[in-house]
């Protein structure tokens, strides 16, 4: 219970520290010549597809986008970086722990962070990890299905320098379908190591 109250207050829920930090984000932004793109959806719970997803410099770049859009993020991370006094602070990141083995049904663990929750927006790299995949992991789809919301897709392309959210997909069930229209989506994006995109 303890924990579950932690994970309700981020660093998006620091008054003023918030703001400060979204004025930092923009003028940071603007200043490395990244160009934000797009609107939040009129939606209030949305799995957020982060794609691609290529280096450490992701999570802080993706954060500054979200106090851009004041988009209070919740993103997933394997357990191993939630381990001493990080997890507090990763927690209050928006953090979310998820243990990476075959005992547990990490869909269902993912999608009940939705339940009770008016408001939430889960980032997920549908490419797993930083390394090169080939394939994306259907996991995304799963936990946004389980928990009947839409798939918000968001991006850092590091070649066009520009970011932001792109259309909002209601997944139908066919998952190779939808597959196509999502990552037709991506198809000219590059992440800050395209060989790894």
């Amino acid at each position: 219970m303890k924990e579950r109250r932690q994970l309700e207050r981020t660093i998006f829920d620091t008054p003023v520290l918030s703001q400060v930090l979204r004025l930092i984000s923009i003028l940071g932004l603007r200043l490395a010549g990244w160009k934000i793109e797009g609107d939040l959806p009129n939606a209030d719970r949305f799995v957020m597809l982060a794609h691609p997803h290529t280096s450490n410099f992701d999570l802080p770049l993706m954060l500054a986008v979200s106090f851009t859009f004041r988009c209070k993020l919740h993103w997933i991370g394997k357990e191993e970086l939630f381990t001493g006094w990080h997890r507090p602070f990763m927690m209050w990141l928006g953090g979310l722990p998820i243990v990476r083995t075959g005992d547990t049904n990490q869909v269902a663990e993912v999608a009940h962070h939705f339940e009770n929750r008016n408001r939430i927006a889960l980032a997920i790299a549908p490419g797993g990890t930083r390394s090169q995949t080939r394939e994306w992991r259907s996991g995304f789809y799963w936990i946004a299905m389980e928990a009947k919301v839409p798939i918000l897709l968001s991006y850092l392309d590091y070649k066009a320098r520009r970011t932001g959210v792109g259309p909002l997909i209601t997944p139908s069930g066919d998952y190779e379908s939808d597959l196509v229209t999502m990552r037709s989506f991506y198809n000219s994006m590059e992440g800050k190591y395209p060989e790894k995109t």
